[in-house]
């Protein structure tokens, strides 16, 4: 995961110098059952040290919604010194920023993903939030430009599995010869896109190190 990638999918604005540091995506529950989550980093960030959490999603289940909440309540905890605190002080958990990333298309899959919760007592409510990013409203030209290096891979999955449906789908010889034989160049020139891209950054990078 690189800034570049939290950039992009939190609308921030991080320096490249920024530090970033992966973290476990394992983690234990309060009941000592153990969960695991994708991807989780912490930004070295002007007020202080913040956690981001990255999700990968293949269908629209609804479920989702809780588990990011469980997921973000563990990695909130884990670690968490409650000794820092002075006696009868206020304890403040801070909830990392959250995102999940849906792989494949599917109907209804909201731009946010919302859960209204009600609070015993006051009866205050609420309201989380998670936003979505869904991988097929994105070209290659959009992960160059954004420097989604990861979902690079993903645009050959595709079309790799679009090979797969060409196949097995109910169509005649001669048709489903001429689909495959596009669809093979498109990987192609797809991977080779990419390719180019990698050399290109690797470049810079070599570059940027000598001059230093």
């Amino acid at each position: 995961m690189t800034i570049y990638a939290i950039n992009s999918l939190f609308k921030k604005e991080f320096d490249k110098s920024v530090r970033i540091e992966p973290l476990k995506e394992e983690y234990v529950r309060m009941d000592y059952s153990r969960a695991i989550c994708d991807k989780v980093v912490l930004v070295d960030e002007d007020d202080g040290k913040k956690k981001y959490h990255i999700e990968f999603q293949t269908l629209n289940d609804r479920a989702i919604v809780i588990r990011m909440i469980d997921y973000g309540f563990g990695i909130v905890i884990d670690g968490f010194d409650y000794n820092n605190f002075p006696k009868d002080s206020e304890i403040t958990i801070e909830f990392p920023s959250q995102i999940v990333i849906f792989l494949k298309k599917g109907p209804s899959i909201p731009n946010e993903l919302r859960l209204n919760i009600k609070m015993p007592y006051t009866g205050e409510k609420i309201e989380y939030k998670v936003p979505t990013f869904k991988t097929w409203e994105h070209g290659l030209e959009y992960y160059k430009r954004e420097e989604l290096y990861i979902m690079f891979p993903l645009k050959v999955i595709d079309i790799s599995e679009y090979i797969e449906k060409i196949k097995s789908g109910k169509i005649n010889e001669e048709e489903k010869k001429k689909r495959l034989e596009e669809a093979k160049k498109e990987l192609i020139f797809l991977i080779e896109e990419i390719i180019e891209e990698l050399n290109k950054k690797a470049i810079a990078a070599v570059s940027t190190y000598n001059n230093v």
